[in-house]
């Protein structure tokens, strides 16, 4: 019984997170005339392109800050999210809060 608590807690503390912050400014912001979204491209972290929530308060940040030239903060809530380099396919949804710094 011992062992099997030592496991089970060592499995716990073993279980990493992959939620990631990804920081960095808007260097490119594209819109479509069709659709409510946008998408950025952030300049230090060899990202692709994000696609924001479809809102229009998601557009107004990332506008604010783009022409505003202020750092933003991306944070991943999904758990494939790896890395800020290169951690998704291009056009992701972004799954997480999105913070002007």
């Amino acid at each position: 019984m011992k062992y099997l608590i030592c496991i089970f807690i060592l499995i716990f503390t073993f279980t990493a997170q992959a939620e990631v912050t990804c920081r960095g400014k808007i260097i490119k912001l594209v819109k479509w005339t069709d659709k409510n979204q946008a998408a950025i491209y952030l300049d230090n972290t060899n990202t692709r392109w994000i696609l924001l929530p479809d809102d229009q308060t998601s557009l107004s940040m990332a506008l604010t800050a783009y022409t505003a030239g202020k750092e933003v903060a991306l944070y991943w809530r999904d758990r494939d999210v790896t890395s800020c380099s290169a951690g998704w396919e291009n056009y992701r949804k972004l799954n997480g809060y999105f913070l002007i710094q």
